[in-house]
């Protein structure tokens, strides 16, 4: 951090030069460039010297990827400092200044100044999934408070839940495999109010319905939900929708 405020002092001192806002007005104005971010954050942290004109009530920074276009500003009011976050990682960023006035007049660009975010050194992994398997639902399986992935593999009829902490995968479990394919799972809910997420399976071919009570990845019981044959009417929910605290199934 050292090496970068000496080498933003030198760049001020490099850098500082004289434009014209509108005639006869003339600007003194320095600017120079102070990159600090983490590796995987690209913020850059900009400041000058203050203009003693009494006619100058703000100030703008121009910047873009390209020597002399800048193709992105922000109006940072009278500040003499400003950081511009969410910049891409190893790109090298051309900035400009510019000061005004309360009727609009607006001077030409400062110096430019430039300088080269830190690459992203992060370690990026895919997470692969054989094609055969589909997201069937989501829920609580393991009672951690965050919300777990349920997988049906298409081809074997295997089930596996993902256990996960927001985007990250912490580990697995399997379920019991069902390898009749006719079978799907179309919903969970707390079916036999435990406070844990059960499982309704439809027969896509024969419009049997059947409820599998859960604790975590564990079948305890199951039970059989009055079928409804004609394969037109399929689940799209459930919920309490007569608020007697139990749930109800939303065809």
């Amino acid at each position: 951090m050292t090496r970068q405020i000496s080498r933003a002092h030198s760049l001020r001192k490099q850098l500082i030069g004289s434009f014209s806002l509108l005639p006869p007005l003339l600007l003194a104005f320095g600017i120079f460039v102070c990159c600090a971010q983490p590796a995987h954050a690209a913020q850059v942290t900009l400041a000058w010297d203050p203009n003693s004109q009494p006619e100058v009530t703000g100030y703008k920074i121009y910047w873009g990827v390209k020597s002399g276009s800048y193709s992105n500003h922000v109006d940072v009011g009278k500040l003499t400092t400003c950081t511009l976050a969410g910049l891409a990682s190893g790109t090298t960023y051309y900035f400009v200044a510019t000061c005004y006035t309360s009727t609009g007049a607006e001077s030409g660009y400062s110096n430019q100044v430039s300088t080269t975010t830190a690459a992203d050194t992060r370690t990026k992994t895919t997470l692969t999934v054989n094609p055969g398997w589909v997201i069937e639902d989501t829920a609580d399986f393991n009672a951690d408070g965050k919300i777990d992935i349920l997988w049906r593999n298409t081809t074997t009829g295997e089930n596996v839940v993902w256990y996960m902490n927001g985007a990250e995968l912490l580990g697995s479990d399997p379920l019991i495999t069902v390898t009749d394919l006719n079978w799907k799972m179309v919903a969970k809910g707390d079916f036999n109010s435990d406070g844990k997420p059960d499982i309704l399976w439809r027969n896509k071919s024969n419009g049997a319905n059947v409820v599998w009570y859960m604790d975590g990845v564990e079948r305890i019981g199951m039970a059989n939900v009055d079928p409804v044959p004609d394969l037109t009417w399929s689940v799209v929910g459930t919920g309490d929708f007569n608020g007697d605290g139990k749930i109800d199934i939303l065809w």
